[in-house]
């Protein structure tokens, strides 16, 4: 570490304590990320090149992945979501290959990513896939979950699904 980097502190109710330059730490009761640059605390959201985003290896930070949200995704707590287009339904899939999945910067963590890239709202029918049909995204235990809508009634009646063709389920 070169010694004339400035250390940032943070003050703790039983004193301070300094925390490592030029790297992303995770302060403050709404766990928010800032970086530490020569003494100062900056915002991650600041960050126009992605070099302190990137700053903060394995903690899932992701810089500039599309989606919702540009810049820095992951740190605002419970604010934004990495979500991965990395399943499929009967009507469609993410990817052919699981390395062409794409991932996405989310506002809520219950959002399907699609093959493009996009956001897509729980509770409805998008295409997905090469094939363009209709999968449904659903929401299970919190998380965004592609569906087949012919699956469930719930999911073939929800909004896009339908294309007001009269229908009989069952």
């Amino acid at each position: 570490m070169d010694p004339g980097q400035k250390f940032c502190v943070v003050e703790k109710f039983d004193g301070f304590t300094c925390k490592v330059p030029k790297k992303v730490h995770q302060l403050g009761a709404n766990g928010k990320f800032f970086f530490c640059s020569d003494g100062l605390w900056l915002d991650v959201d600041a960050d126009t090149t992605g070099t302190q985003c990137n700053s903060k290896i394995g903690d899932g930070l992701k810089w500039s992945i599309g989606g919702e949200i540009a810049g820095c995704c992951g740190d605002d707590v419970g604010q934004e979501f990495v979500r991965t287009c990395d399943d499929s339904s009967e009507n469609g899939e993410c990817a052919v290959q699981p390395e062409e999945n794409k991932n996405a910067c989310c506002d809520k963590a219950s959002d399907c990513v699609d093959q493009t890239g996009a956001c897509k709202t729980a509770g409805n029918c998008f295409p997905l896939g090469q094939s363009g049909k209709l999968s449904y995204c659903s929401e299970t235990t919190s998380l965004g979950v592609w569906e087949d809508p012919d699956e469930d009634k719930t999911f073939c009646e929800a909004p896009g699904c339908n294309s007001g063709i009269p229908f009989k389920f069952g």
